[in-house]
Formats: C-alpha cells, structure tokens, sequence
C-alpha cells in the first residue's frame, strides 16, 4: 500500500527553474540570497532567538499564544535542547522548534515551522505529561 503524503509542494523544472539551479554554486552566499539571513558563528541562544521571534510573528498571525511550549530533549531531536511550541487551528498543528533531523553528520541545526493536519492526532495531551507531549510533537514534526 503507497504512503500517503499530505501535501507535495514542488517548483516545475522549467528551464529558468534549471538554470537558477545550475547557478547556486557560483551565486552570492545565503546572506545575500533575498528574505535569507546568515550568521556564522552562532550559539544556542542565537536559535533560541531566532524561535522567539518566528514565534511572535505566528502567535500576532494566529491572535493566540501557544497552546504547549516544551524544550526539546533526545527524544525529541538530537542536537540541543531548544523550545517548541505548538498551535491549532481548526484543522492543523503548528509546531516551532527544532526539526527532528540536524543533517546527514548531526552537525546542523535546522529550526522550522511545520503544518501537520490534526487528523495524524487531534487532541494535546496534558501540559504536566511530557512525555506524551514529546510523542505528540515527534509524530506532527516527522510528517
């Protein structure tokens, strides 16, 4: 039975799409790619920082705080400790943190902001059982 995929966001490899592609290696660095920031070196604060501030922008979207906030752990990602925080709406969770993968060697840190439907699982679990809400956040983020 094929896997289900919730949504498949894709560009069609026209010729521009080809040529932008071919010119990555020889184009200006992220920091100079349009609406990309990049800081070298960076620290756990930085993240921390950067989480707070997409998080405000998603609670001023949403007009509500997060319903859960947790700092992650081993079980949840590898790499730092970093807080997630979890929103709904009507018929998606939105989860800010790290992602669950830090890239092929564990070296990266990836935050992001993920958009999973409510049917994977609706309901949060209680604020005081962590460990069911890290089973919650694993099973949104790693949709």
């Amino acid at each position: 039975m094929p896997t289900r995929v919730h949504i498949l966001a894709r560009r069609p490899l026209m010729p521009e799409a080809i040529a932008e592609f071919v010119a990555l290696p020889t184009g200006p660095p992220v920091g100079g790619t349009t609406g990309w920031e990049r800081r070298e070196p960076c620290t756990e604060q930085d993240c921390e920082a950067t989480l707070a501030q997409a998080a405000r922008a998603v609670t001023g979207h949403l007009g509500a705080d997060p319903e859960r906030t947790l700092l992650s752990d081993a079980a949840v990602v590898t790499g730092p400790a970093m807080t997630h925080r979890v929103w709904r709406t009507p018929t998606h969770a939105l989860v800010l943190g790290p992602a669950a993968g830090n890239g092929p060697y564990g070296y990266l840190t990836h935050l992001q902001l993920s958009l999973t439907p409510l049917s994977c699982a609706p309901e949060l679990p209680p604020a005081a059982d962590e460990k069911a809400l890290e089973a919650w956040i694993t099973a949104h983020i790693d949709r």
